[in-house]
């Protein structure tokens, strides 16, 4: 048998899994244990307030957890019958079965609903799995994955997940134009300054120019695919992203995007397919800025193309 804490336990998970809260559950087993109370004793008994037990005491006697009761000069509640209890596990399976049966016509009504707009949607995300998500949908690239530069992955996506995204890019021999501007190379700047060091990767398929920022400020990554146009941001603990698949405005943003790739150049300091020239351009940078800023953690030798961008 088990030990009463662990039964105390068992009941709570069983009632909390019918959709009672934590208040509902310490009301219901004090009423089992103690039999019918009146609304002070239960208050006195549970350590909720009694104005705040009459809402509780309403919301529970209609779902069928308890009843109330006139008793010879006040008015008590109880706890129901178990078979009440079984009774509302019968409905939440008639529930569960209606919705698992009712699925595939819900999925269907969704997709004719949003087939007004077809070909047409817009997705949100947040935290970092969330970005990793929209960073990863990239794969699905067919012909150019044009990107707008702001700050490399890993800097918020890990090491390992950059490592192993643009490897997949690789594989599948995605062609990449990427423009960044200042702040990026501030960015790049203040990475190494810090000793953080360039990772392994596949970066062979990056191409890169660089624009000024009084042309063009890049202060998030954008990524433009296929019918796709992704946006995501992070600074601090501020992390979204969002996804819009909409042909007309990927047509647009990919025609704006090849007008200022052709104003803008190649320089050292972001040359992905030649690290050792990348790391070379960044170290005569930081040495012009006075040897506090120089920290030479970062830059070891690399002996595959790298990168650790977006």
């Amino acid at each position: 048998m088990p030990k009463s804490s662990e039964q105390l336990r068992f009941v709570s998970q069983y009632l909390s899994a019918l959709g009672f809260d934590q208040i509902a559950t310490k009301l219901y087993l004090a009423l089992v244990k103690n039999g019918p109370m009146s609304l002070l004793a239960a208050s006195r008994t549970t350590g909720v307030e009694r104005t705040k037990l009459y809402r509780i005491v309403e919301e529970l006697e209609r779902k069928g957890l308890v009843e109330q009761m006139q008793e010879y000069k006040r008015r008590v509640i109880r706890a129901v019958d178990i078979n009440k209890i079984e009774l509302l596990v019968k409905e939440r399976e008639i529930q569960n079965n209606f919705l698992t049966y009712s699925l595939p016509a819900f999925s269907e009504t969704i997709k004719s609903l949003t087939g007004t707009f077809p070909g047409q949607k817009v997705i949100y995300y947040r935290g970092v799995e969330g970005i990793r998500q929209l960073s990863w949908n990239i794969l699905q690239a067919q012909g150019m994955y044009r990107t707008y530069s702001f700050r490399y992955w890993n800097d918020l996506l890990g090491d390992a997940f950059t490592v192993k995204l643009g490897d997949e890019l690789g594989k599948k021999n995605i062609p990449v134009h990427d423009l960044y501007s200042d702040e990026y190379v501030e960015f790049i700047i203040e990475w190494f300054r810090t000793g953080h060091k360039l990772p392994p990767g596949d970066w062979h398929n990056w191409e890169s120019h660089y624009i000024p920022s009084k042309i063009l400020t890049i202060n998030l990554n954008i990524d433009i695919y296929n019918n796709t146009v992704a946006y995501y941001y992070w600074q601090g603990k501020e992390v979204f992203g969002a996804e819009i698949v909409n042909e007309k405005i990927a047509m647009f943003q990919k025609q704006v995007f090849d007008i200022l790739w052709k104003t803008g150049v190649k320089r050292p300091e972001v040359d992905w397919p030649h690290p050792e020239k990348n790391l070379s351009a960044i170290k005569n940078i930081l040495k012009t800025r006075g040897p506090q800023s120089l920290s030479l953690q970062g830059f070891q030798k690399v002996s595959s193309p790298k990168k650790a961008m977006s």
